[in-house]
């Protein structure tokens, strides 16, 4: 499973690169302090969206978390909520280690980037629009951020979603509702391993129509030690990473002494429809038509 998770997430980078070379440049908003920036996409392809801190100092965790992002779609009259939640939540839903280095140090102080996947493609067509908003609750005055979509060459075969639960460490064993088109569970515990920092997270059980598993303490602490590069910065970890589960339903217990950083579960799902379906149908048939035309 992690095999997997490795390659996906190589992909995603280079896709990330190649994107950045061969398309135009994306709309974006910036903003000062604790202000807001907001925007909306009306045509493209869409996978996620690009956070840039610049401060005179790095930013800690706690300014990270008081953060926020909210991402909409509006398509057909209804608006169908893509993320909605702590931007540091959102950053490592994507990649539990992408906090693992210091901001950059720079001229002119640090940089701090995050990148919020929604777990699947949005394709923008007619009337549908993206509306986009990041606001800088907690972040120092003397810092500016720059908030930018990501393009996206996929197709929405089905309408992706990032859904994040804060854990109440006041209940010991608990149970999430299931999910379809479920491909990354993310774990994240925001406080820093050390001697004196407790694990939140000390079991899981997954059950999904083709996949079950169940973790203890001592596997948490294996596939975090096996997904992290360096060592860790968070507690943090993917849980599953890889092909589509429905029926996904989740339980999992916590230690309800530890006071060390607060908890999250991440989890990319999504939803599809009648529109979403023929959409797709009709946009794979033209890229299989674009294809064949190649080899007349």
């Amino acid at each position: 499973m992690f095999g997997l998770w490795l390659r996906v997430k190589l992909a995603r980078k280079l896709s990330k690169i190649l994107l950045l070379l061969i398309l135009p440049t994306n709309m974006q908003a910036s903003f000062s302090g604790t202000g807001t920036a907001t925007f909306v996409e009306q045509s493209g392809s869409f996978q996620g969206v690009r956070v840039t801190v610049l401060n005179s100092a790095a930013l800690t965790t706690a300014q990270l978390e008081s953060a926020t992002i909210l991402v909409n779609l509006q398509r057909n009259g209804q608006s169908t909520p893509i993320v909605s939640g702590p931007l540091y939540a959102a950053a490592l839903a994507n990649d539990p280690t992408q906090l693992e280095a210091t901001a950059i140090n720079v001229a002119n102080g640090f940089f701090t980037g995050l990148y919020v996947d929604f777990g699947g493609t949005i394709n923008l067509k007619g009337n549908d629009n993206l509306q986009i908003s990041v606001s800088g609750n907690g972040f120092p005055t003397s810092s500016t951020t720059v908030v930018s979509s990501e393009y996206s060459v996929g197709v929405e075969t089905y309408t992706p979603s990032l859904i994040i639960y804060q854990v109440d460490k006041t209940r010991a064993n608990n149970t999430l509702p299931a999910f379809d088109n479920v491909n990354g569970i993310t774990f994240i515990q925001s406080a820093a391993p050390g001697a004196a920092v407790k694990p939140l997270f000390t079991g899981i059980s997954i059950n999904a129509d083709k996949w079950q598993a169940s973790y203890n303490l001592y596997d948490i602490f294996a596939m975090i030690s096996q997904q992290w590069d360096t060592a860790p910065t968070s507690l943090s970890f993917f849980a599953y990473v890889g092909e589509e589960l429905d029926k996904m339903s989740l339980t999992y217990n916590i230690d309800t002494t530890s006071t060390n950083g607060n908890g999250y579960i991440c989890i990319f799902g999504g939803q599809q429809t009648d529109t979403t379906k023929a959409r797709a149908k009709a946009l794979i048939s033209k890229i299989a038509e674009k294809q064949a035309q190649k080899f007349n």
